[in-house]
């Protein structure tokens, strides 16, 4: 059995080593009784664990005179449904919060999201998904992005979800390119659930208008039309590179023996695909066709085997070579399964345990040995 099994090693990618650091093998200063003072106070009032309070208490300028303020902020949250979790948190999160002042600036906001239908735990996450809000402005900030997605008829369970998914909308500043873009698209006659699923990914609506309306022409000239469910996808993708690298992209998989017709294919498909690397799409392309020997159709049209680990392909293909020199299975019909979840592909291989015993063992030991490679 082991002799039908070939190696791959050479095409998987190099791992860089990561350097730990162990801060207890350093030396530290004597903390003075202002940092020790802030120290006690995180851990006692904030719940923070000794190494995070050491850490935190670096970031804050916490003394006596301070304290009743930074009390009055905790017993603020509090009763604004903020529990000793949720604290713990945004303190990590965001030491400035501590500092804040409750009447001019806490309560405002918590107020002002209360009536735009924010409140109870959706008020707590969203401020804890993104606390830095706490320290923006009211008045130019949090009110006209709300005002802006109020006024394209959005609903608050649809700011909610925005403030947890992409709060720093709300504190960067009111983007005008935000709303040019968003009204050049609704012109143009995208689906309002299509501009909703960009607004969750809003980097795309954040560029400027001329380059925007620019990468929009390209997904046109690619034959998308805007009705399509790929065409945001495809305007996400090319938003992230110049034309000349999506022309260099483009160039490479035909130098690889991809058609132009093959490679748009690929690309209305799974538009990311293009956002790999020159060199991942070699060395992707290289293992399909040159060792597993696929014909570059098949690749073209599963172009989402490109983002799958190719080690693990690699592996899987070897138990699905087992079973059929077992005579268990025809590889052409099972071939999808060189990239479902793991749980699904161990489920797969189990059925065959009777027939080749020790299948799924050889198949976890070299998943494992993948597994500790990658540490």
């Amino acid at each position: 059995m082991t002799n039908e099994i070939f190696h791959i090693e050479n095409f998987s990618n190099p791992i860089s080593e990561a350097i730990l650091i162990n801060i207890s093998c350093f030396p530290l200063k004597e903390s003075s009784s202002s940092s020790s003072l802030a120290v006690q106070f995180l851990i006692n009032s904030c719940g923070l664990s000794s190494k995070s309070a050491l850490s935190t208490s670096q970031k804050l300028k916490l003394d006596e005179k301070k304290l009743e303020n930074t009390r009055s902020v905790l017993e603020f949250l509090k009763s604004n449904g903020f529990d000793e979790t949720h604290i713990t948190k945004l303190v990590e999160k965001y030491p400035p919060v501590l500092g804040c002042r409750v009447e001019s600036n806490l309560k405002p906001k918590l107020e002002y999201f209360a009536q735009n239908g924010i409140t109870g735990t959706n008020l707590v996450e969203c401020v804890v998904a993104k606390p830095t809000i706490l320290h923006k402005s009211l008045c130019d900030s949090i009110k006209p992005m709300f005002e802006l997605l109020k006024e394209i008829d959005r609903s608050s369970d649809f700011i909610i979800r925005v403030l947890k998914r992409s709060g720093w909308l709300f504190t960067s500043g009111f983007n005008k390119n935000f709303k040019q873009n968003i009204d050049f698209l609704t012109k143009r006659g995208l689906p309002a659930r299509h501009i909703d699923k960009l607004i969750l990914f809003p980097r795309t609506l954040s560029e400027n208008p001329k380059s925007f309306i620019h990468n929009c022409n390209v997904v046109n000239d690619l034959g998308i039309g805007i009705k399509s469910s790929r065409y945001i996808y495809v305007l996400r993708a090319t938003n992230r590179m110049t034309e000349a690298k999506l022309k260099k992209k483009f160039q490479v998989f035909k130098s690889l023996g991809w058609t132009q017709e093959g490679i748009l294919s690929m690309f209305k498909t799974y538009p990311s695909c293009l956002a790999l690397s020159e060199e991942r799409i070699r060395e992707s392309v290289d293992f399909f066709v040159k060792v597993l020997e696929f014909k570059p159709e098949y690749v073209t049209a599963r172009p989402n085997l490109l983002h799958h680990s190719l080690v693990k392909i690699g592996h899987r293909y070897n138990i699905l070579k087992v079973l059929e020199s077992n005579k268990l299975v025809k590889l052409d019909e099972f071939l999808s399964y060189l990239i479902v979840s793991e749980k699904r592909f161990k489920i797969f291989t189990s059925q065959f345990e009777e027939r080749v015993p020790g299948l799924l063992k050889m198949y976890e030991s070299t998943a494992k040995l993948e597994k500790s490679n990658n540490c």
